[in-house]
């Protein structure tokens, strides 16, 4: 009976309509560009992993799922999270940004500390990163995308908490 069981629980999880998608909030109020539109090859070539990217017009990042922070560098520009489904999540505020060494970064958050969708991550001036020479576009990159692949993104105009991407686990 108990071998029953086992075995109807994943014929009806390989066969169930329930997706194994997640949905990812927007971190930032800005405008969608694809990756290809990043001036990184880096990123543009998704040497990171898949992702989409945002041309800001606020100054705060904010996590785009539940999850737990596993980095935030030194610098301020960056922070990486794992996602409660798994997804590992990096978010990279603007193009070069490291080599201002911090200037214009307040990070929100520490690494290990669990965030809800919404919460602020860091904050950022724009002004800092323009005056610098920089661009502050921003990439949203899934670190494991041979585990969970964009299913699809939004484009144009988006405020914080729009839905704007919907990932979907690989079957392996």
């Amino acid at each position: 009976m108990k071998n029953r069981r086992i075995f109807m629980g994943l014929i009806n999880k390989m066969f169930s309509k329930k997706s194994a998608y997640v949905t990812l909030s927007s971190p930032l109020e800005g405008t969608v560009i694809p990756l290809s539109g990043v001036e990184d090859e880096v990123f543009s070539k998704k040497i990171l992993g898949d992702g989409f990217a945002i041309i800001p017009t606020g100054r705060e990042i904010h996590a785009p799922t539940d999850a737990t922070i596993d980095t935030v560098f030194d610098t301020g520009h960056a922070v990486s999270m794992t996602a409660d489904c798994g997804v590992e999540l990096l978010i990279h505020c603007g193009i070069d940004t490291v080599k201002l060494k911090g200037k214009g970064f307040e990070p929100m958050v520490k690494a290990g500390q669990r965030i809800k969708t919404g919460d602020v991550l860091l904050k950022f001036d724009p002004n800092v990163i323009k005056d610098g020479g920089y661009l502050n576009t921003t990439p949203v990159i899934v670190l494991n995308s041979d585990r969970f692949s964009i299913a699809s993104v939004s484009s144009g105009d988006c405020r914080v908490g729009d839905k704007i991407a919907e990932l979907e686990e690989k079957k392996r």
